[in-house]
């Protein structure tokens, strides 16, 4: 066992999270970094990397994402930005949130989820502005959107049937999987057992921190 003073703690979580690096370099130490779409004195991608990469501007983190496809949007607890290696090894997240969803995509919407899926084969990557037709509205303020097309889009993006392709202003971009998770991750064996998936995403979460108390609330 390893015991660290106060001191020592601070110093090592000081020098792990602030020493220099570049954009990637950020996310294959950290392995997540939440995006969050409020901008109260910026958007939180762009907070956690200014402090780290030297000339860092404002959403710099989207070549790193979206023309070289080094990280990926997933959900990780929240919405993330995640390592394109992390594609086979969250299976488990994907399949865990797709008994949930599937009443959404396939039995409440399924008309929606078919047209959506058909529209990306024969368009390319679409918002959700894209798609017309009756919409039924929802109440306003939900994470999944306040009309049917958002609300199935969000749903088939947390169990992997679609993934974000890039973003405009914040606005998710979707298209097919294969399309963007480059093959060597896309078509790896997926990580099924759920106690291997564990060690594993607690490791992560470790990573994530740098340190974590023994008594550090279950979720994180």
């Amino acid at each position: 066992m390893l015991t660290l003073s106060c001191a020592e703690a601070q110093r090592f979580l000081a020098n792990y999270h602030f020493t220099p690096t570049d954009v990637p370099g950020v996310f294959e130490r950290l392995g997540t970094v939440q995006y969050d779409p409020l901008n109260p004195v910026g958007r939180n991608p762009d907070l956690v990397l200014q402090a780290r990469v030297p000339g860092y501007q404002v959403d710099d983190w989207q070549k790193t994402a979206y023309t070289d496809r080094v990280v990926y949007d997933a959900w990780d607890k929240m919405a993330c930005l995640v390592p394109m290696s992390d594609w086979p090894m969250r299976a488990v997240t994907r399949e865990m949130y797709r008994p949930y969803h599937d009443r959404e995509i396939l039995q409440a919407e399924p008309a929606i989820a078919t047209a959506i899926l058909a529209a990306l084969d024969s368009q390319g990557p679409l918002s959700s502005l894209e798609f017309e037709g009756d919409n039924k509205r929802y109440e306003p303020g939900s994470w999944y959107g306040s009309t049917s097309t958002k609300r199935v889009l969000r749903a088939m993006w947390a169990c992997g049937v679609v993934v974000t392709h890039h973003r405009k202003s914040g606005r998710h971009y979707y298209d097919r999987p294969e399309r963007v998770i480059p093959p060597a991750y896309y078509n790896a064996p997926g990580l099924h057992d759920i106690h291997e998936y564990h060690k594993w995403i607690i490791a992560r979460r470790f990573q994530a921190v740098g340190l974590l108390r023994t008594n550090s609330e279950a979720t994180i």
